[in-house]
């Protein structure tokens, strides 16, 4: 008999321990998944106005390649991103973008010139504005649209420009216009994941 209640006694403190390890691993795991569950889901951003793409055009001149990433708030506030532009003899303009307006699938994309192998005061150089329009033909079919425009001032609107622009058909690569506040009317959400 008390051989039985010494290995009933042995066995009641390994099941104890072994129960003590399944709670110990079983807290680890939740806190480990409750740390990383944060991280796994996207998480949303405001809603910010898009005009990004590359490619090639031909504008009034020669031919051209180009890239856009630029992005605003809704109201074109906080401007931020880049712009490129390269001509045919591989003179490449930068500029950091600080103005954004977006309206349906057009933008104006603008900001001032940070990186040219042009000095002033000749336009293109460092210093000076440079400025794309664009359009986005989406699923319309047709290519997508852009002009280039180097000086110049004034508010941050297609509206200031005069002339208007004749925007031009890329011949190559891709533009991608999103104006947030038209999808926030259609009853469509823009929201930005990370």
């Amino acid at each position: 008999m008390a051989q039985l209640a010494q290995h009933t006694e042995q066995r009641r403190i390994r099941l104890s321990a072994t129960l003590e390890r399944v709670v110990a691993v079983a807290v680890l795991v939740a806190a480990v998944a409750a740390t990383f569950a944060g991280t796994a889901q996207a998480k949303l951003l405001p809603p910010w106005d898009v005009a990004e793409g590359s490619g090639t055009a031909i504008s009034t001149g020669p031919q051209f390649t180009f890239a856009i990433d630029a992005r605003s708030g809704i109201t074109g506030e906080n401007a931020i991103g880049t712009m490129t532009y390269a001509d045919a003899l591989n003179v490449t303009i930068t500029a950091d973008v600080n103005c954004l307006e977006v309206t349906g699938n057009r933008a104006l994309v603008a900001g001032i010139i940070t990186d040219s192998p042009i000095e002033a005061p000749r336009t293109g150089a460092v210093g000076q504005p440079m400025s794309f329009v664009v359009e986005d033909s989406g699923e319309q079919g047709g290519p997508d649209l852009l002009t280039p425009r180097f000086g110049g001032e004034g508010p941050c609107t297609i509206a200031t420009w005069i002339p208007q622009p004749e925007l031009s058909p890329i011949v190559s690569g891709e533009i991608v216009v999103r104006d947030c506040t038209a999808l926030s009317r259609n009853g469509k959400r823009c929201a930005n994941r990370l």
